[in-house]
């Protein structure tokens, strides 16, 4: 499924490629630079999967976050147009861990008599945590219009984003079977560097809305796969997010 989507976007990009090149003198005149602030909504999410059978009963639920930054875009005709952007951005998960009662090996556990010479008894509390990971993404895209109108005009995009991760962020609930609760946080900075890069592909349709001259706005959906993922063990898996741009942008 990701060798086919990496395919398709290579494929998109030699189209894009073959555009830029096949512009004509009267076309590149048309060129305009436009600048915009943007924010979104999203859910992420994650696709787990199991690398020790030991987490073969954690489920995962996905999370509300969301995006917002610049982006300058130069429109090369009527049909193209290139954009690149410096967003903060977030995704994450939730995680249910069910309760665990068991017995270490050593002997048969019987509560009415003492620890000594029996197996010892192992209590874990079902609880509940959010992840939550916070990077700057740098996106780059290409847009594709195919409806030009007076006031909108409609495209696809397809491009790639550079997503440095800045912090991660754990709330953790234990649910204990007497009734009370507890919560514990812990928060990770991230020291900045090559190996905090997580790659990402990006596809989307958006509506542009022009307000006159200079002004307009924007609405974009955005489907977003990270290509690597965050952590290993015990669960694995690639992050997901799906978010709604919406912003205005400003043409000189």
């Amino acid at each position: 499924m990701k060798i086919k989507c990496v395919k398709y976007q290579v494929l998109f990009l030699l189209f894009i490629t073959q555009l830029v090149f096949a512009q004509t003198k009267d076309s590149t005149m048309m060129q305009k630079w436009s600048v915009g602030f943007t924010f979104s909504p999203d859910y992420s999410f994650r696709i787990p999967y199991n690398t020790s059978t030991a987490s073969s009963n954690i489920s995962e639920k996905g999370v509300f976050a969301f995006t917002s930054g610049v982006h300058t875009q130069l429109q090369l005709s009527k049909i193209l147009a290139l954009e690149l952007g410096v967003l903060y951005t977030s995704m994450g998960s939730k995680v249910h861990v069910p309760a665990l009662n068991a017995i270490t090996t050593g002997g048969t556990y019987d509560p009415s008599l003492p620890y000594i010479g029996q197996g010892n008894y192992m209590s874990i509390p079902e609880r509940k945590s959010i992840y939550r990971y916070r990077f700057i993404s740098i996106p780059f895209k290409a847009h594709v219009y195919f409806i030009n109108k007076n006031k909108f005009n409609m495209y696809a995009s397809v491009g790639v984003s550079a997503n440095w991760l800045l912090d991660r962020k754990t709330t953790t609930t234990f649910l204990y079977t007497d009734g009370h609760k507890e919560k514990q946080t812990d928060h990770k900075y991230i020291n900045t560097g090559w190996y905090n890069l997580f790659p990402a592909a990006l596809l989307g349709v958006g509506l542009n809305y022009k307000l006159n001259k200079r002004w307009y706005l924007k609405l974009e959906h955005i489907y977003r796969q990270v290509l690597s993922p965050l952590v290993d063990n015990p669960i694995s898996g690639y992050f997901y997010a799906i978010r709604t741009d919406v912003g205005v942008s400003f043409n000189f």
